[in-house]
């Protein structure tokens, strides 16, 4: 079987950096692009590469600057990027969406059916991301999956709170057991959309996230006394992926542990 041939936009990020680590395992060759080298508003650049490259997937990374607010110009770039995909013959889109959908209120993990209810800018360029290129994809008959990644870290995360704990930053840590996120390592992420794009048939949305519920006093216990600073805060905020639909569909979920590594590495 030939190998699966992916583009990357928009992947000058540590995902980007880890699709690249992972290509060879999961049987893809991934060229990775960056928007300093492609810009992915041209019609005209982006065509051109696609027909010299004339990949099997595109996996979509691109997080457009917001400017002025304008959200829906922004996540137009997601549609017209899954237009230009599907009239260049391509016949699989893979969008990096986020967890930031469903907001931070709730009390059991978010599944792909539950409300989106996410406002913060980047949330609602997501959103609307992700309806434009449902569109776009009924549209001109492309098979495109939107991929709700919730809390990264890992290589090259460095703003991840995990990553600064892990890299002994000592950041400042709000000792609360309502603050709670699922974090997910940057190579299952990778590993994630990589079998996403050898699978054209599941189309439409699917969490990328572990299921584990980790609170921030967890995380406190698990670092250990002085990885951290001290802030004597109960925030309210919940953001915990389903991962059913992703081990159902692609027969994979995501194993590695943030509460396991913190044990191992700070011990």
């Amino acid at each position: 079987m030939n190998a699966v041939q992916v583009l990357v936009l928009g992947g000058g990020g540590p995902i980007g950096a880890a699709l690249a680590r992972r290509a060879t395992a999961a049987g893809c060759r991934v060229v990775v692009t960056t928007r300093h080298e492609l810009d992915v508003s041209d019609a005209a650049a982006v065509t051109t590469r696609l027909s010299r490259l004339k990949p099997d997937a595109v996996i979509n990374l691109v997080n457009p600057r917001l400017e002025a607010g304008d959200v829906d110009t922004a996540a137009g770039v997601a549609g017209s990027l899954t237009r230009w995909a599907a009239e260049s013959g391509v016949a699989r889109m893979v969008f990096a969406s986020s967890g930031a959908v469903y907001g931070d209120t709730g009390a059991v993990p978010f599944t792909e059916s539950d409300g989106l209810r996410g406002d913060s800018p980047y949330a609602r360029v997501k959103i609307r991301s992700e309806q434009a290129i449902a569109a776009e994809a009924a549209r001109a008959g492309i098979a495109a999956l939107s991929m709700r990644i919730f809390n990264v870290f890992g290589e090259g995360c460095h703003q991840s709170l995990i990553n600064k704990l892990l890299e002994r930053h000592r950041p400042v840590l709000a000792l609360s057991a309502n603050y709670v996120r699922d974090y997910v390592h940057v190579d299952e992420v990778a590993d994630a959309l990589l079998a996403a794009c050898a699978a054209p048939d599941v189309t439409g949305v699917v969490n990328v996230a572990t299921g584990e519920a980790t609170d921030n006093l967890m995380l406190a216990d698990a670092a250990g006394p002085g990885a951290f600073e001290a802030l004597d805060e109960s925030i309210v905020s919940y953001s915990v992926g389903d991962p059913s639909q992703l081990t159902s569909s692609l027969e994979w979920k995501p194993t590695r542990s943030a509460i396991a590594e913190l044990r191992t590495r700070l011990a």
